[in-house]
C-alpha cells in the first residue's frame, strides 16, 4: 500500500522455496522468512521532504533485525540519508533522480563496535528503474 506520503508493505517469503546450489554457495534454508517496511514523507517546505522509514526482517528463529533510516529529499531530485542497522552497522547514502523512471544512488556501509573486526565496509552503486509507476509517485514514497 502507498500514497503520496506514506507506504507500508509486508512479504512472507517461504510460500515457495528452492535451495540455491553452486560450487561456492550452498544454502538449504532462507536467511529470513518475512519483511515489513513502512515510511512517511514529511513535507518541511515545498523544496524539502524528510522521510523516516523502518524495515524489519523476521528471521527463521523469529528474531527481528531492524533498519531505521532517514532521508532528506531536495526538490524531489537529490537526496541523502543514513541508516542504522540493529546488526551493528551503519549506511550513508546519496542519490538523484534522472527522471520519473530512472535514478542513480551510491551507498557506503560499515560495521560498528566488536563486529568491525569481522566485517569490513562495502560500497554500492545503484541504477534504479521504476516500472509500473502508474500514479507517478515521487521516489520518497517507497
Amino acid at each position: 500500500f502507498y500514497n503520496q506520503d506514506f507506504y507500508f508493505g509486508f512479504s512472507y517469503l517461504p510460500l515457495f522455496y528452492k535451495a540455491i546450489q553452486s560450487t561456492e554457495l550452498a544454502m538449504d534454508e532462507a536467511f529470513y522468512k518475512a519483511t515489513i517496511q513502512t515510511g512517511y514523507a514529511f513535507q518541511v517546505n515545498p523544496q524539502l521532504a524528510i522521510k523516516p522509514s523502518l524495515l524489519a526482517l523476521i528471521q527463521l528463529d523469529n528474531s527481528v533485525a531492524v533498519d531505521a533510516s532517514v532521508k532528506a529529499y531536495v526538490q524531489n531530485k537529490v537526496w541523502g540519508g543514513f541508516t542504522y542497522r540493529s546488526v551493528k552497522s551503519g549506511v550513508g547514502m546519496v542519490g538523484f533522480s534522472i527522471n520519473d523512471m530512472f535514478n542513480v544512488s551510491y551507498s557506503f556501509e560499515t560495521a560498528f563496535g566488536e563486529f568491525q573486526q569481522f566485517s569490513g565496509s562495502s560500497h554500492e552503486l545503484i541504477l534504479g528503474l521504476r516500472l509500473n509507476n502508474l500514479k507517478k509517485q515521487n521516489q520518497y514514497t517507497w
